[in-house]
């Protein structure tokens, strides 16, 4: 449960850590027309909230910049992830400890970096990186001004370098700007937060938004009117729990219903060691009968005997606590290699944490001893003197608890089947395009992409090659809106920039019309474009054929000049989405190539790289296969689904002890009636039917039970994804069919065991 709790207390705990938590915000971007939320803002809103909003007490922009090649010499050369520009006051609103350096001194000079500890000392080592420079995007020398300690890892924010702000359009663009018209304030490409005055009203400042908004964004005349745009205010805390902003940063957020889920696992992991105890005390009643009487006798009333026996159950769950603590020390680092996290052992030492655990080993001690303690306080001394356990009539319970047992351990189990077969159909769906033996290597100059493409053609096993700014399925897309008429309903859609090798390497398949030819290649003059069928149906433009030379809005009039298949360009969390393709070639950052069937992928790698580093010499070769990119979009969900196997094995652990506890007291209450049937006659195979079917009852009630709880579980789980597995009988069959095997199993021992035993020693007293 430590675990569990460290768990859930690192995902709920996120940007807890700096000054003034309840007061910080972050201005998030809602676009209700197509349904889209988002975490970027326009540049000139920082500027506008300082000049025409009263509340604030502090505010800064930020441009992260996601991966970035830093040179710091020509034998150093690091891409470096979790970058971002930042304005000065941006030091100011967070909490940032200084290792070295004025932070805020340094953010006002240009051109200058702020680095995190570890990553000062991967840049220079141990030396001093005070006034020492490096070269950024290959074209900007930036100073480093000062260190601050790395950052804590539940921050929404785990910047690795700042840059200091610099209004210069080149050094500010991020590759990451989405655009929903023409204007600058439907350009999102910035992160905006704040710091409100203290006991200033959320709702009042939200107010002075929605003015900005209606001012900058839904009264200009140069937006489309159907377009509408929000600014939403978002507490700093609440960041990590709202997944439904697109593109979120750097660390994903989080659905509150998981954390909810998790917690409702750990619970019912607890519960069922609960259910043992309560079981095992009261079927083990009667050997301590004779204690009960003689107390009783001696002049111990109910609540004594009661107090002792909730004493023993909070000393015995005590001390399991305190076993508990090593063994989350050293299976801390499993898990966190496990869901990828940097969870720290600090929080269990903490005030708060061992007062929520002392408490709940009282709690768990009640709710555990609290029954067997009144049934056993209960015995009559006359009855118990004689060994008797009188009129216990717990048996009932106790099925009722071990039904409830393995209703849990057949939920757990259908659960994971499921997800297992869920992850595995969304990693092998067709989506429409090749992905096998297809990779792509980025293209530091964009001048110089056209003769990479030459040249890696050339190469053996080389099929195809592209120039583009993304894969087709990517979480990197630009998305824009997207109309049949100025001023018509807008959608979003999703667009693509390459060149016409893009549908060869990816087997992308048109159905009508043709691609454009090479030339028409730079949207303002041409303004012609390839667009799937889903697109023909949002914008409902007819069939294919009668699609082509159609125009719509998209950056100005966008004619039709063919139609392709539908493909998926995204994770198969979300659906289908209207997809145009246009080429651009001041867009193109990326080089895809397709390999044959044949290509072993190491020599062509090396091939390729060897090509690459005769035109881009010092940069930073980069390269993805396409198949690895598409299974990291699922990592999350793997994780989750190993998390299920373990606690539904801990969960069937804990059944099978209980089962093997109960059935051992059983065997033992039962050893005479079993000699007696041996001695008239039965056989081993007799008696060991006797003694399990009443288990194999047991768990096809269970089953009967668990079938619509894992029905409604497995429900909400797949709403996660726009693509679902059909949920087939058998995967709720099986954990019912698995669970009788491992309980006849864990049983079977202990049956055959009393069967073959020798039956004139347990008659002899008789």
């Amino acid at each position: 449960m430590h675990d569990y709790r460290l768990l859930l207390h690192f995902e709920l705990s996120y940007d807890n850590y700096h000054d003034h938590t309840e007061r910080i915000f972050r201005v998030a971007s809602s676009w209700p027309s197509q349904d889209f939320k988002i975490y970027a803002t326009p540049i000139p809103l920082a500027e506008e909230i300082r000049q025409h909003t009263t509340g604030v007490e502090k505010v800064a922009m930020s441009l992260p910049q996601f991966n970035g090649t830093v040179w710091i010499s020509p034998e150093k050369i690091f891409k470096q992830s979790k970058m971002m520009i930042a304005e000065p006051g941006f030091i100011d609103l967070f909490r940032f400890e200084s290792v070295v350096g004025d932070l805020r001194a340094a953010m006002a000079k240009p051109y200058t970096a702020l680095l995190s500890q570890s990553v000062a000392t991967k840049f220079f080592g141990d030396e001093n990186p005070i006034g020492k420079s490096f070269k950024w995007r290959g074209k900007f020398d930036i100073t480093v001004g000062g260190v601050y300690r790395d950052l804590p890892a539940n921050s929404n924010l785990p910047a690795s370098v700042i840059l200091s702000y610099v209004e210069n359009e080149e050094y500010l663009n991020n590759g990451d700007a989405w655009y929903f018209g023409r204007i600058p304030w439907t350009k999102l490409q910035a992160v905006t937060y704040l710091l409100l005055e203290e006991n200033y009203s959320v709702q009042a400042f939200q107010q002075q938004l929605d003015r900005l908004a209606e001012k900058n964004i839904n009264s200009s005349p140069d937006i489309d009117k159907d377009i509408r745009g929000e600014l939403l205010l978002q507490p700093l805390s609440d960041i990590h729990l709202q997944p439904e902003y697109r593109g979120s940063g750097w660390v994903s957020a989080i659905k509150p219903s998981w954390l909810w889920f998790f917690g409702s696992i750990g619970l019912v992991v607890l519960a069922l060691a609960c259910i043992n105890f309560v079981n095992l005390t009261t079927a083990q009643a009667v050997t301590r009968a004779r204690e009960v009487g003689v107390r009783k006798v001696a002049g111990a009333g109910r609540f004594q005997l009661i107090h002792q026996f909730l004493s023993e159950t909070i000393l015995l769950v005590g001390f399991a606590w305190l076993i508990s603590i090593p063994i989350v020390v050293f299976s801390l680092p499993f898990i966190n290699q496990l869901l990828e996290k940097n969870i720290s052992i600090n929080p269990i030492i903490s005030i708060p944490f061992l007062t929520v655990a002392i408490t709940c080993v009282i709690v768990i001690s009640l709710l555990a001893g609290i029954y067997p303690a009144w049934q056993i306080a209960r015995f009559k001394p006359a009855e118990s003197l004689k060994g008797s356990s009188g009129n216990l009539s717990s048996a009932w319970l106790r099925k009722s608890l071990v039904v409830a047992q393995m209703s849990v351990s057949v939920v757990l189990l259908g659960v994971v089947l499921v997800a297992l077969n869920q992850v595995k159909y969304v990693k092998s769906i067709d989506l429409g395009v090749i992905r096998k033996n297809v990779l792509s290597v980025e293209i530091p100059d964009k001048r110089k992409g056209l003769a990479l493409a030459h040249q890696l053609k050339a190469l053996t096993n080389v099929e195809a090659v592209s120039l583009s700014r993304t894969q087709p399925v990517s979480d990197d897309h630009w998305w824009n809106g997207i109309s049949v008429t100025q001023g018509s309903q807008n959608t979003s859609v999703c667009a693509i920039h390459a060149d016409a090798q893009y549908y060869e390497v990816y087997g992308l398949k048109l159905i009508s019309g043709s691609i454009p030819p090479i030339g028409n290649d730079t949207l303002r003059h041409v303004n012609m474009a390839v667009v799937n069928e889903n697109l023909l149906k949002t914008l409902g433009l007819g069939t294919p054929e009668e699609a082509i030379g159609k125009r719509f809005q998209w950056a100005g009039d966008t004619e039709i000049a063919g139609v392709i298949k539908d493909f998926n360009t995204e994770p198969l969390r979300y659906a289908l989405s209207p997809t145009l393709i246009v080429q651009d070639s001041s867009e193109y950052t990326r080089a895809c190539i397709r390999l044959s069937s044949a290509a072993d992928i190491g020599t062509a790698t090396k091939a390729i790289e060897s090509v690459w580093r005769k035109i881009f010499p010092g940069e930073f070769f980069n390269l993805q296969l396409m198949d690895e990119q598409i299974e990291g979009f699922y990592k999350t969900e793997e994780r989750l689904t190993k998390v299920f196997e373990i606690f539904s094995i801990i969960a069937i652990v804990i059944s099978c002890l209980g089962l093997w506890g109960l059935t051992s007291f059983h065997t033992l209450q039962r050893k005479k009636e079993i000699s007696i049937r041996k001695v008239l006659g039965a056989t081993v195979t007799n008696i060991v039917n006797l003694l399990t079917n009443q288990l194999v009852k047991l768990v096809l009630v269970a089953g009967i039970v668990a079938i619509p709880i894992s029905l409604f579980i497995v429900s909400k789980l797949l709403d996660f994804f726009a693509y679902k597995v059909g949920v087939a009988w058998w995967f709720f069959a099986a954990p019912v069919g698995l669970l009788l095997f491992i309980s006849l199993l864990t049983v079977s021992a202990l049956t055959v065991k009393a069967a073959l035993s020798n039956p004139t020693k347990n008659l002899k007293s008789e």
